[in-house]
């Protein structure tokens, strides 16, 4: 069924089915929560790395501003350009490799627990049988069902958690347009509180638990650096 469904999407929906069997009274919001955490951890070496990359960017993108002022042939200015990241040693494709890895993972992740949400579940995905998903416990706190959507509670976590998350990432950033920043903090809450509203509390769970660790994780590179 193609590379990406057996590299990430096929790994990702077994994580899920064995964790669930695994977890006490088989709380679906257990496992969520445990493999976003897990795999955020796994995946911290590869966001140090990123981050590294993106202060020796930083540090080139004076030369890079005066080569395209000086140079007005198109070909020199990217000869040149590509001549200073030689010479800091650094691959312009480097940057955005760690990001090609990130994001058919958690794609994946997002998939199996909207497919699983909807009790969309196709047991020949599964490397041992059918056992594992035969009692997965639905229920949240409050009464609430991770089956359901619909929540303002759910929309409102997770919006306010994106919007604490945007506010760390540009804050490593102090030379950013503060309009800019300030519209696409809002633009991007407001969007990602309807999206989980309609799109169901499992997704939303996920995405707040995805948005706390990554909150938690930036703080620390931050106040480490």
């Amino acid at each position: 069924m193609g590379i990406l469904h057996t590299l990430f999407f096929l790994p990702a929906y077994n994580i899920f089915a064995f964790v669930s069997y695994l977890s006490p009274n088989n709380f679906f919001w257990v496992t969520v929560v445990v493999v976003v955490v897990v795999i955020k951890t796994l995946l911290i070496p590869m966001v140090k790395k990123q981050n590294k990359l993106n202060e020796v960017i930083k540090e080139i993108q004076t030369e890079v501003k005066e080569i395209n002022k000086k140079e007005k042939d198109p070909k020199k200015r990217t000869e040149q350009t590509l001549g200073v990241y030689k010479k800091h040693k650094l691959n312009p494709l480097s940057p955005i490799l760690p990001l090609f890895i990130q994001i058919p993972i958690f794609l994946s992740i997002f998939v199996v627990v909207k497919n699983i949400q909807n009790n969309l579940l196709n047991q020949d995905f599964l490397y041992f049988g059918g056992t594992f998903f035969s009692e997965i416990n639905y229920s949240f706190i409050f009464g609430s069902s991770l089956t359901s959507s619909g929540s303002i509670a759910f929309a409102l976590a997770v919006a306010a958690s994106q919007f604490c998350l945007f506010c760390v990432i540009f804050s490593k950033n102090q030379n950013q347009n503060k309009k800019v920043t300030n519209f696409m903090k809002y633009i991007f809450t407001i969007v990602s509180a309807v999206v989980v509203f309609s799109i169901g509390n499992a997704v939303a769970l996920y995405w707040f638990t995805n948005n706390v660790f990554s909150i938690i994780q930036d703080l620390f590179l931050i106040k480490k650096k």
